[in-house]
């Protein structure tokens, strides 16, 4: 079963979906994962710190998530929370 990778020439990553930009990321875009990072990056690092009360190591534990999620784009559910 193939995928189509949507077309989003001209446009800016900030327009586009959250679905969108995994399936353009599994074709191979960084830029793609990078937005997604930008969007999310706060977020996650907040919600670290409050278990972990150090900025340190909420921004590790941020990025280990986001090389654990980036390891397993493949499983994820258009229509669920990036």
């Amino acid at each position: 079963m193939s995928e189509t990778v949507p077309d989003h020439a001209g446009s800016t990553l900030e327009s586009v979906s959250d679905d969108d930009l995994v399936a353009v990321t599994c074709a191979g875009d960084m830029a793609a994962f990078e937005e997604l990072v930008r969007r999310y990056r706060t977020s996650m690092t907040r919600l670290a710190y409050r278990f972990l009360q150090n900025v340190e190591d909420a921004r590790d534990c941020s990025q280990d998530g986001f090389v654990r999620a980036y390891a397993r784009l493949h499983t994820y559910r258009p229509g669920t929370h990036f």
